[in-house]
């Protein structure tokens, strides 16, 4: 039998336009029987992440869009899949990686507790459908991660089933998917730099996990087919070429997808070390003056890299950042007793005596704060953005270093509003301003940067070009640049530009071109297939590819009948208080296969989304939150529409507390006037 093989790879989300990003890779071995035709097809998934920016897909219509993997992992309610993935790889715990996973744990969690509920009512159909959900959970592909990505998959599933579905119990959605068959999480499924790996019923797809130099634990993944060798670097700055000396030796460098690499970004490649020493170098320069650190909340290596400098500074930190970040920094800490001396979260016992004893001794600068709320909407709760609303005051001639800002204009206009605010009533008297890269703040102010305290999450500058030289060939590679991420540019009043903008998709693959490499335009669902004797896009297929836009349906009250049951909603389903109330397949038709446009369409039938509505209800929002602030006596029909909508709009910076104080009890005397 003579066979002709083939190794391919396919973006499901990390090529789009705009907002439409979810990192999602497909990799597969084929081999195709030259007699018979006949095709052979070894498929594993890296990545499934989430679109973090959903308010700005299709009208903002759904709380979480993520790639559609239907074609090959089993979904609820759904045939199965044409081509079953053998493996999903996760790569680190950012949710533009692993989010499309989690939500897909809780879709299966839902589908759980619904059969569940068949049974504890006595419905004759439980037995059916539990055994139709038994096999699709056996069906479910090996999840692979590190030990660190899962466990903060398993502490976000917790803190859903909580927060959503038992508020009083201690139940595990992880743990409960576990015990009916779901193979993620356990020895079997743990990996780390070195594990070696093999697919397919006789090994048609061998990989290898490899090293990424991230901001939180962080893989990528070489592979191979025996005849063709391919390379995703992860979210990375380097590639430790060391790792890849032995595997797939003498095979032909066809494929490199080169993830997250911000080309625009200058400099020399930035070592952990540089970045302690450039650290220490500027507490020393700063030595007495009070602190304040706002990184990125998630970002935990380069974390704990600024909280070694620190210590050696003799610095203690206090942890005031939004939730992320509490857990992001605390959850290091727990794991690391050592640091329990030094690090403490805001408002416990021991962030209390500390800042009683900085104010007894006046000495403010032996105490470090950080905080985030210039990146993460994840920031409600940080010290920096209730400074913004005037809730709180940072302390005079605070040194302010940020390691990067947001992707909304909001939260750069909120903050330079406040610094230019606080120039004239004397709140940012005295500050420092730091930064990764030059940004002009206000016209007095200009931040002076130090891009060696940057967080190291990405391949910059040289960095990207030493990646492209060790594992691809000029002519014979294929260079996929994906993160199509896009930093818009930002003017103030007059027109000047204050941030250059950056599409970092496209200045990486404009680079590689310059370079020499073969680096084209590659949207989701273009197909590139390598072979033993070459490697090309495949023009003749680009796979339509979309995305599960999941609406979720929030009720705080759980109906039940007399018997104290649950009540089926009016299509048979129960309902909790938060369950996945409506999940649509939606793709976007242009010539690439992909728009930013709000016109959707289904698998079944056009849809074209009613964009007039989802003005009318975001206009409602503003109007009922702007009565709120101005006092208004019409009284608001939703402040849950209207926080919703401000919240998206980091409208939670500018908050007023005390109309919100007034607010609430205006809804107390309505209630009481009800009764």
């Amino acid at each position: 039998m003579t066979t002709e093989k083939y190794l391919e790879y396919m973006s499901f989300g990390g090529n789009n336009h705009d907002a439409m990003f979810g990192s999602c890779h497909r990799i597969t071995a084929g081999a195709i029987d030259k007699e018979t035709g006949e095709e052979k097809k070894t498929v594993v998934i890296f990545d499934w992440g989430k679109n973090e920016a959903p308010e700005k897909f299709a009208g903002g219509q759904y709380d979480v869009v993520v790639p559609d993997l239907s074609k090959h992992v089993p979904m609820p309610g759904q045939e199965k899949p044409e081509e079953l993935a053998e493996a999903i790889v996760l790569s680190h715990s950012h949710s533009d990686h692993i989010g499309g996973f989690e939500e897909y744990l809780e879709i299966l969690y839902v589908e759980h507790r619904r059969i569940e509920d068949l049974k504890r009512s006595g419905d004759p159909s439980y037995d059916a459908e539990a055994r139709k959900f038994q096999e699709l959970i056996k069906s479910v592909p090996p999840i692979y991660a590190t030990q660190d990505t899962i466990n903060a998959i398993e502490k976000d599933m917790v803190g859903r089933r909580k927060k959503y579905y038992d508020p009083k119990g201690r139940g595990d959605i992880v743990t409960e998917l576990q015990a009916l068959g779901l193979r993620f999480g356990t020895k079997e499924q743990t990996i780390e730099p070195g594990t070696e790996l093999s697919f397919g019923s006789n090994g048609e797809l061998k990989a290898k996990i490899t090293t990424a130099a991230h901001s939180v634990e962080s893989v990528g993944m070489a592979f191979h087919n025996g005849e063709s060798f391919g390379l995703i670097t992860g979210d990375t700055k380097v590639v430790v070429q060391s790792e890849l000396d032995d595997f797939g030796k003498g095979l032909p460098r066809q494929i490199l997808v080169t993830d997250a690499a911000h080309r625009h970004k200058k400099g020399k490649p930035t070592t952990d070390q540089q970045m302690v020493d450039r650290t220490m170098q500027f507490a020393e320069e700063h030595d007495g003056q009070p602190l304040l650190f706002v990184l990125p909340a998630y970002h935990a290596a380069a974390q704990k890299l600024i909280i070694d400098a620190l210590i050696k500074s003799g610095k203690k930190i206090i942890v005031d950042g939004g939730p992320g970040m509490q857990q992001s920094v605390m959850s290091f800490v727990e794991n690391n007793p050592e640091y329990g001396k030094y690090v403490f979260p805001a408002g416990s016992e021991e962030a209390k005596r500390q800042e009683a004893e900085d104010e007894r001794q006046g000495k403010f600068g032996d105490t470090v704060y950080f905080t985030t709320g210039l990146y993460n909407s994840d920031a409600e709760n940080s010290l920096l953005v209730a400074a913004m609303r005037g809730e709180r005051d940072l302390r005079p001639g605070t040194v302010v270093f940020a390691s990067a800002f947001g992707k909304e204009d909001d939260v750069w206009e909120t903050f330079t509003d406040f610094v230019r605010e606080g120039e004239k009533n004397g709140k940012c008297k005295g500050m420092e301003f730091y930064t990764a890269q030059e940004i002009k703040i206000s016209p007095t102010i200009e931040t002076e940067a130090i891009p060696e305290m940057a967080s190291r999450g990405h391949a910059n500058g040289e960095e990207f070009d030493l990646i492209c030289e060790n594992n691809a060939e000029k002519g014979k590679t294929i260079v996929v640049c994906t993160h199509a991420e896009i930093v818009p540019e930002v003017k103030d009043k007059k027109g000047n530009v204050i941030q250059a903008g950056h599409d970092y998709y496209q200045e990486a693959r404009e680079h590689a071109e310059s370079l020499g490499y073969c680096a084209p335009a590659i949207h989701n669902g273009t197909v590139i297939r390598a072979t033993k004797d070459g490697v090309a896009v495949d023009g003749k297929r680009t796979e339509k590819v979309g995305w599960l836009a999941v609406e979720h349906l929030c009720h705080y009250d759980v109906q039940r009948d007399k018997k104290g049951r649950l009540k089926k909603d009016e299509k048979g389903y129960f309902r909790y208080s938060k369950g996945i109330g409506k999940i649509k397949r939606i793709t976007h038709e242009t010539d690439h296969g992909f728009s930013s446009e709000g016109k959707s369409v289904d698998e079944e039938k056009s849809d074209e989304i009613n964009k007039e509505e989802v003005k009318k209800k975001t206009k409602k929002a503003k109007r009922d939150a702007a009565v709120r602030a101005t006092g208004g006596k019409q009284e608001p029909v939703s402040n849950k529409g209207a926080r919703a909508t401000m919240k998206k709009l980091f409208g939670f910076m500018k908050k007023d507390s005390s109309f919100d104080k007034a607010y609430k009890e205006k809804l107390k005397d309505a209630k009481g006037k009800k009764k």
